[in-house]
């Protein structure tokens, strides 16, 4: 029941965060459906 229930928290805010701190071109999302 436990498991899994960072990814959402990882996926949407942890993850971008470090792709945007490398300094490379990333394309952000705009909208999820």
């Amino acid at each position: 029941q436990f498991m899994g229930k960072d990814n959402i928290l990882f996926h949407s805010i942890i993850n971008p965060a470090s792709l945007m701190a490398t300094g490379q071109k990333w394309i952000k999302p705009t909208h999820l459906s």
